[in-house]
């Protein structure tokens, strides 16, 4: 900032992100003006010509737009943004992180090329079919069998970059190899819950404290290397949201934090910096100084999650990780909200969601609680004793729907009373309209991969699937013990009396229900923007002269006995640009 009535002062270096720069002595030609610039990478002042401002112009640009644009900005993604639209972005608004419009749906732009892609699997959402799609959306793809195991072939997604030698990198597929992680419970303080990619205890309630203080080994192919500042994998799993921050390298993470939120400059932002530097392998700074211990490369195997010196100075480094993003975190509009925080991750997440009352069913035979249960005992479903082995099946379900939209985060912060679930369900909300770069329905599942193909350059959804790869694709729930009570009890769940009555003892269903209309709200804006930077090729989704009208064909199968839903209220609405 060129400061007019004192030319030789330097602005403030917490105005800037990246770098301040003052303009010394009168005005001259634009070839003879000389600026300082301060690198905060480098912690040094340097001083450089007019002819290399133009360069640092656009850094500066590039990097407040990914830090202080709002989320549907195209300049979320600053190194991949056209140089054009850097140079001449529109003014920036003041405080976007502090005050944005948690209603406005974000654009992501088209041909994306960040990584990781991330697939936030939903159960009895159609996973089990769109993992396998992602898995056969590589070049090279050759497992009939065991497709879930990457290594097998010599698969790779094209990751364009014009610096790699090859015009690429080569990303890899991985398949549920992370530990999900939950606060510990029991007279010892080390019992954690069962789930299929396995569990580990983690201390921490948010985001930061995840990763400094429970850091993951990197198990997947393509984001093995700690030291590097990539993570070229597609990851597929039932983890929740924001369980990435274990697993992705810490350089990654360093590097993010710096290009995103060490404008605020405070020593909490430091301290932070320099946790992320400790569980690098090669980090100047211990990661328990209390012990004087670096970081193990597994923090978490076997042989260590009984070493009680080392879950404590996870315990300590949680502690203080958490400590810190608190601080910071305290002059932000919702300071129980960190979806702000995943939104500026340079990553694709994308998710697969159904209709609440569908997909409770569904589980409710999937998970054999019609062994114990009446499925339409609204009374027993909706139990809310504290205690997940004591919840009813329905609001235990109802929860971790809702706390897998919202963040790993969550389900810590509500563990310890430290969140309520209306604000679980808000940063739910707000993750689904700017998290996710393509939210896609069930029910139109052809739909959700002609928009990932158009999201994100490298993976390519029309590949065809080897036909043993799809035989048990479906993970059909099973009709239980009589295909005459699962008729019944799909009449009663599409019932609108049963509906209500459901909706007015367990109200969490109507948070999940709102969250629903979300997500459907979230996929036809996407649908409309991914249209028009296909040029008119999405799937099967036309529109007239006023760019109103389209048609969605169903393309899920239902499973044998389902009775089938009808969303023509949602399909018969016009399409209508989400407020910018």
């Amino acid at each position: 900032r060129n400061n007019d009535n004192n030319a030789n002062a330097l602005p403030s270096l917490s105005s800037w992100p990246y770098c301040t720069y003052s303009r010394i002595g009168c005005p001259a030609p634009y070839d003879n003006i000389i600026h300082i610039i301060f690198n905060m990478s480098l912690r040094k002042f340097v001083l450089v010509s007019s002819a290399a401002m133009v360069c640092i112009h656009t850094v500066i640009l590039s990097r407040r737009a990914s830090r202080e644009l709002p989320w549907d900005h195209p300049g979320i993604f600053p190194q991949q943004q056209n140089e054009m639209n850097r140079i001449h972005a529109p003014p920036l608004p003041q405080q976007t992180q502090n005050h944005y419009d948690e209603k406005s749906i974000r654009r992501w732009g088209c041909h994306r090329t960040e990584t990781p892609f991330i697939f936030v699997h939903i159960a009895k959402a159609g996973g089990g079919t769109n993992r396998r799609r992602f898995a056969a959306a590589a070049r090279g793809y050759d497992r009939a069998e065991k497709w879930w195991v990457g290594k097998l072939d010599d698969h790779h997604y094209p990751v364009r970059d014009s610096d790699h030698p090859d015009g690429m990198r080569r990303a890899k597929f991985c398949n549920s190899e992370n530990k999900n992680f939950q606060i510990p419970y029991g007279i010892n303080g080390t019992m954690v819950g069962r789930s299929f990619e396995g569990t580990k205890p983690c201390n921490a309630t948010t985001p930061i404290g995840h990763a400094i203080g429970c850091p993951a080994v990197q198990k997947c192919l393509g984001c093995r290397d700690a030291n590097s500042e990539l993570c070229d994998t597609v990851y597929v799993g039932h983890n929740w949201l924001g369980n990435e921050m274990h697993w992705l390298p810490p350089k990654y993470l360093q590097r993010w934090w710096l290009e995103n939120w060490s404008a605020k400059a405070s020593e909490g932002v430091e301290r932070i910096h320099r946790g992320f530097d400790s569980i690098a392998t090669q980090g100047r700074h211990q990661w328990c100084p209390k012990y004087d211990l670096s970081r193990p490369d597994d923090v978490f195997s076997k042989e260590n999650i009984d070493n009680t010196i080392l879950m404590e100075c996870s315990n300590l480094a949680s502690r203080r990780a958490d400590s810190d993003l608190k601080q910071l975190w305290g002059s932000m509009a919702r300071p129980n909200d960190y979806s702000p925080l995943y939104a500026s991750l340079p990553l694709h997440r994308v998710t697969m969601i159904r209709e609440p009352f569908s997909w409770l069913k569904s589980r409710f035979y999937w998970d054999h609680h019609y062994k114990n249960f009446v499925c339409d005992d609204i009374q027993s479903a909706g139990r809310q004793d504290k205690g997940w082995d004591k919840e009813g099946w329905a609001y235990g379900a109802l929860k971790n729907y809702t706390l897998q939209l919202c963040g790993e985060d969550c389900h810590s912060r509500i563990d310890t009373g430290a969140m309520t679930l209306e604000d679980a369900v808000y940063q739910a909300e707000s993750n689904l309209r700017n998290s996710f770069s393509v939210v896609g329905l069930l029910n139109e599942t052809e739909s959700f991969y002609d928009m990932i193909e158009t999201r994100i350059s490298y993976m390519n959804m029309s590949l065809e699937v080897h036909p043993a790869v799809m035989e048990d694709a479906r993970h059909a729930s099973g009709h239980g013990k009589s295909k005459t009570e699962y008729a019944r009890c799909s009449k009663a769940f599409i019932d609108s009396a049963f509906q209500q009555r459901f909706r007015e003892e367990i109200p969490l269903m109507v948070s999940l229900e709102h969250l629903y209309e979300v997500g459907v709200e979230v996929n036809r804006f996407q649908r409309k923007e991914l249209h028009q930077c296909s040029g008119g090729t999405l799937g099967d989704y036309t529109v007239d002269e006023s760019g109103s009208e389209y048609e969605i064909e169903s393309d899920y199968e239902l499973e044998s006995g389902e009775e089938e839903y009808s969303e023509a209220e949602d399909d018969d609405r016009d399409l209508e640009w989400m407020p910018q």
